[in-house]
């Protein structure tokens, strides 16, 4: 069993009350709803809290509100083209990958991977449809392709 300490830490009684309505909505204590709160916070990978980070200082918003809308825009997304193609979108694939020794690939890793394997199917199909353009004929795309402009299109 792991070594418990004491940690003091000081808050307005607005932050105290906010913590305790937040915890009851989940139906936990005031500290455990700290203590769940400070091992979410802490198991982000620090690429992942610096990107956030830039983000949210170009947006002038806190992070908390970056991380929520980005995932709920994200999640919308991808759930309206899983409806409507019946087949989850590369995004969604990709950000659960898994090593040679079958780990959930995550954070910095994970990041440089999804960037290349998303810019290897941009750049094949860009060079498609220039292609289309340059000759003046209809490119065939696959259904995939015409996911992954749709999911990319609907997402920015």
């Amino acid at each position: 069993m792991a070594k418990e300490e004491i940690m003091a830490v000081r808050m307005t009684t607005e932050q105290r009350e906010k913590i305790n309505e937040e915890a009851r909505k989940q139906n936990l204590t005031g500290p455990a709803y700290v203590l769940q709160a400070l091992d979410f916070y802490a198991s982000f990978d620090v690429h992942f809290l610096e990107q956030i980070n830039i983000t949210a200082e170009k947006m002038q918003l806190p992070l908390t509100t970056v991380i929520q809308n980005l995932l709920l825009a994200y999640i919308a997304a991808d759930s309206a083209m899983l409806e409507t193609y019946k087949t989850p979108p590369k995004t969604f694939k990709r950000a659960f990958q898994f090593s040679d020794q079958m780990t959930l690939i995550t954070g910095t890793d994970l990041s440089h991977l999804v960037f290349d394997q998303t810019k290897t199917d941009a750049e094949a199909l860009k060079k498609k449809l220039d292609n289309s353009v340059r000759t003046g004929k209809p490119a065939r795309i696959t259904t995939e392709e015409g996911v992954f402009l749709a999911t990319h299109a609907a997402a920015r």
